[in-house]
């Protein structure tokens, strides 16, 4: 926004004392005119700021072909018989912009009434500092008039602390992960500590759970194999004195059957004999006496040996009877045996 205004010629306070080279003097005049504007431009409200943050750093304003003050922000020139002024404000959201460049034209005018010359004045708005932008407070005169060497020089250092704060909090936050990270990899280490002592400890007691069911287990086999011998075993005694018993039965049957054949054979002898006797025939018969006798004598001998080889052979059939119990009365013996000595382990 620019306008151009013109004051009524009048003496200024603002002039340089006359001392020095027309060249200094004239320096002087415009450094003063300079920051005349700058202070009434400062006390209007809604301005914010003389100059952007880029010319308050370096002093630089352009604005025309006007000469660089010592002001921030603030050009002026002397030529010809008149006063030209520029000057670029920051203004304060939400106060109206045409308003506030109105006000400043008019202030920075009625402060260089005093001047000898014509006073013309551009004003431009170079930016409105908003809710949104960085807080900031209103600029001061002493601000405004601050050298651009000293506000430079201030810059750099706020600058400098600022990025001195900004690498101690990136330090402080870098040293607070690490500690972060360091009690977590604590807590990762001691986690995987105690699941290791936990398996370990469930190892061991799964071990010692096989252990005792294998013990278990070998214990009701051994107790199993020792039932079955034992069992075995006492069938093994029942056959064996079952065989005993028929043998013993056997054999008193096969002696029974052989006293039994021997009386009936001795019966048989006796009844043989007594035909013998009976059968004598007196002397006086004709028959032959040799012939009669000797066919008398063999049928009775004849009958009594087919009785004792009756008897013989019964014997002999008995006693291979008994033989072959007895047999097996030793093998189941035998089996008892192997039965007792597999129970016992011996």
């Amino acid at each position: 926004m620019t306008d151009a205004s013109v004051a009524p010629t009048a003496t200024t306070t603002a002039t340089a004392p006359q001392t020095g080279s027309p060249r200094s003097a004239e320096r002087a005049r415009v450094d003063a005119i300079a920051r005349a504007a700058a202070t009434a431009a400062t006390s209007v409200p809604g301005v914010h700021a003389i100059g952007t943050a880029f010319s308050r750093t370096i002093g630089t304003l352009r604005v025309g072909p006007l000469t660089t003050t010592s002001v921030p922000g603030v050009r002026v020139d002397v030529q010809g018989g008149r006063v030209a002024v520029g000057i670029g404000i920051v203004a304060a959201y939400p106060e109206p912009v045409g308003r506030v460049a109105d006000e400043v034209r008019s202030r920075i005018l009625d402060a260089l009434k005093t001047e000898g010359s014509p006073v013309a004045v551009d004003v431009q708005v170079l930016d409105v500092h908003g809710p949104f932008d960085p807080v900031q407070p209103k600029q001061t005169v002493e601000e405004a008039l601050e050298p651009a060497s000293v506000r430079a020089s201030r810059a750099a250092a706020a600058r400098a602390a600022e990025t001195a704060q900004r690498a101690r909090s990136r330090a402080s936050e870098a040293a607070a992960s690490a500690s972060d990270q360091a009690a977590a990899m604590r807590d990762r280490a001691s986690d995987a500590a105690s699941d290791a002592g936990d398996r370990v400890a469930d190892a061991r007691n799964r071990a010692a759970d096989a252990v005792s069911d294998a013990a278990r287990t070998a214990a009701a086999r051994a107790d199993d194999v020792r039932d079955r011998a034992s069992a075995a075993a006492a069938d093994a005694a029942d056959r064996v004195a079952d065989a005993a018993g028929r043998a013993r039965g056997t054999a008193a049957d096969a002696a029974a059957r052989v006293a039994d054949a021997g009386g009936r054979a001795g019966d048989r002898v006796q009844a043989a004999a007594e035909r013998l006797d009976e059968a004598e025939p007196p002397a006086r018969t004709e028959r032959t006496p040799d012939a009669e006798t000797s066919s008398s004598e063999q049928e009775p001998a004849a009958a009594a040996d087919e009785d004792l080889e009756d008897v013989a052979r019964r014997a002999r059939e008995l006693a291979a009877r008994a033989d072959a119990v007895a047999a097996e009365a030793d093998d189941l013996a035998g089996s008892a045996s192997d039965a007792d000595r597999g129970r016992t382990g011996r």
